[in-house]
C-alpha cells in the first residue's frame, strides 16, 4: 500500500506512527512544512515543503507542492495528523479515502476563532475515517462536524519493549547523569501555560522541607521556562529544581526508568499523555492531575495517584508519600506498567490502524472495480 502523510517532521508521534507502516513494507510519502528532526526511515519518502514567506504565500506554495508530490506517489489513501495547517493541505490534496488524527487542541479550541472552526468542520466533515486518542474526543469531534463521522479511538501507542524497567541500566550522558539523585522526581511536560508545570514549583518548598536531597527535574521547554525559573529563585529552591530543557527522545526511557516518581501537572490533555503511559510502562509511579482521562487509565492508589489540578499541597503530599514508601512506590509502579502493556501497547494500536487502511483502500479498489465495470 502507499500511503501519503501530511504531518510535521518534528514530531516522535508521528514518526513512530509512520516508521511502523513502513517497517510492516508499505511505501510512504511524508510532506512536512518543517525539516525531520529524526533518523531518516528506510521506505519513506520525506518532503519538505517551500520555506515560509509570509502566510498566505507559504499556504498557496504548499498547495501545489502537495498535488505536484501526490501526483508522482499516487497514494492509495492520505493520513493527515493535527486538524491545522496539515489539515488544509488535506482537504486539497486530491487524495481519496483521507484519515484524519485529532490531537486534542485542534478540536477541543476550534470554536475559539470562526475561521478555524469552520475549517476544522470542513475536515471532520469530509475524512473517511478520524481517529483520536479519548473518548472524550469521539464527541468533541461528532459534535463540532455537527453529523454522523466515522471515528475510532487509536491510541498513539507505547513501545513498551523500549519503555521498560529494564532502562534503568541504560547509560546516561555525564551532563544528565551529574545533575539527578537517588530520589529523583520528574517532569516530561512542555513549559506551557496549559501543562501548569508552577504548580510543580509551587509543591517544591514542601517537597523538599521532607526531603532535602530530591532533585526535581524539569524536563521541556517552552515560553514559561524564563518565568518558572524566576519562581524557583524566589522559592529558595534552586539547588533542588533542575531545569534541563529538551533531550534526546532515546534518552527518556533511561531517564523515566531511573526516576523515583513521574509527575503531570496539566489542566487538559485529551487521553492519557504520552509521558504518562511512558513513565507508567517504565515502571515508575506516577501522580498526575485530574485531567483528559487519567481516571480511565489509572486507579487511585492501586496504579498511581490522582490529584485535582493546581493543587500543589496535594500534589507534595503523594509526591512524599512515594518517596518515603519505596515498596508502595515499586507496587504502584509495576501495577501501573500492567495497565499500559494490556491497553496501550504501540504495536497492538498500529496494528489496529493498519487494519483499518487496508478496509479503507480495500474499499476504494471495490469502488473503482465497480465503476469500471459501469463503464464497461
Amino acid at each position: 500500500m502507499r500511503i501519503l502523510f501530511l504531518a510535521t517532521g518534528e514530531s516522535i508521534h508521528a514518526y513512530k506512527w509512520i516508521r511502523f507502516f513502513a517497517e510492516q513494507g508499505h511505501e510512504i510519502l511524508w510532506i512536512s512544512a518543517v525539516p525531520l528532526e529524526f533518523d531518516p526511515i528506510p521506505r519513506v519518502k520525506f518532503v519538505l515543503l517551500p520555506g515560509r514567506t509570509n502566510r498566505r504565500a507559504s499556504l498557496i506554495r504548499a498547495l501545489f507542492a502537495v498535488r505536484r508530490e501526490v501526483g508522482r506517489f499516487r497514494p492509495d489513501l492520505a493520513h493527515v495528523h493535527y486538524l491545522g495547517f496539515y489539515g488544509v493541505l488535506g482537504l486539497v490534496c486530491g487524495v481519496r479515502p483521507i484519515v484524519y488524527t485529532a490531537w486534542g487542541s485542534d478540536v477541543l479550541f476550534a470554536r475559539n476563532s470562526t475561521i478555524k472552526w469552520r475549517a476544522v468542520r470542513a475536515m471532520l466533515r469530509r475524512a473517511d475515517l478520524l481517529t483520536c486518542d479519548a473518548l472524550h474526543m469521539v464527541q468533541a469531534i461528532k459534535k463540532l462536524a455537527d453529523k454522523d463521522v466515522n471515528v475510532e479511538v487509536i491510541n498513539f501507542g507505547i513501545d513498551t519493549d523500549w519503555f521498560s524497567p529494564e532502562r534503568r541500566a541504560d547509560r546516561l550522558p555525564n551532563a544528565i547523569a551529574q545533575t539527578l539523585s537517588e530520589k529523583l522526581v520528574l517532569s516530561l511536560r512542555s513549559l506551557l501555560p496549559v501543562y501548569d508545570v508552577e504548580s510543580l514549583i509551587k509543591a517544591s518548598p514542601l517537597i523538599v522541607a521532607r526531603h532535602p536531597a530530591v532533585v526535581i527535574a524539569v524536563v521541556g521547554d517552552g515560553p514559561e521556562r524564563s518565568r518558572l525559573e524566576a519562581l524557583t529563585r524566589d522559592l529558595g529552591v534552586t539547588e533542588n529544581v533542575r531545569f534541563l530543557g529538551r533531550i534526546e527522545n532515546r534518552l527518556l526511557g533511561p531517564l523515566l526508568a531511573r526516576s523515583t516518581v513521574y509527575v503531570s501537572t496539566s489542566l487538559s490533555d485529551a487521553g492519557i499523555a504520552a509521558s504518562t503511559a511512558e513513565a507508567m510502562a517504565c515502571g515508575t509511579p506516577v501522580v498526575v492531575t485530574d485531567s483528559g482521562e487519567n481516571g480511565l487509565w489509572i486507579e487511585n492508589g492501586v496504579s498511581g495517584y490522582i490529584v485535582p489540578v493546581r493543587s500543589p499541597d496535594r500534589l507534595a503530599e503523594q509526591v512524599c508519600g512515594l518517596l518515603e514508601a519505596p515498596e508502595l512506590a515499586r507496587t504502584l509502579g509495576l501495577s501501573g506498567r500492567q495497565v499500559i502493556v494490556d491497553r496501550n501497547d504501540y504495536r497492538n494500536e498500529m496494528s489496529k490502524m493498519e487494519a483499518l487502511y487496508l478496509h479503507l483502500a480495500g474499499n476504494r479498489s471495490m469502488m473503482q472495480s465497480t465503476h469500471a465495470d459501469a463503464l464497461n
